[in-house]
């Protein structure tokens, strides 16, 4: 399969079903960038919460059954 060329005037594109969508490099758009990665950093301390959430649940739940 032969790759095409990115269309003139883009730094960056992905591949997708043979075709190109836009995309950019970090240096290009720093608050994009800053922003996805407030939003992962967000992600994974919400499920670290609702993991240490459920966890203390179950300890709760166990001392209850054990008295």
């Amino acid at each position: 399969m032969e790759q095409a060329a990115l269309p003139a005037g883009w730094t960056a594109g992905v591949m997708n079903h043979g075709e190109y969508y836009r995309w950019w490099p970090i240096h290009e758009r720093p608050v994009l960038f800053s922003i996805s990665l407030a939003g992962l950093i967000a992600s994974v301390a919400l499920g670290w919460g609702i993991l240490l959430w459920v966890w203390i649940q179950h300890r709760k739940i166990q001392k209850l059954g054990d008295t």
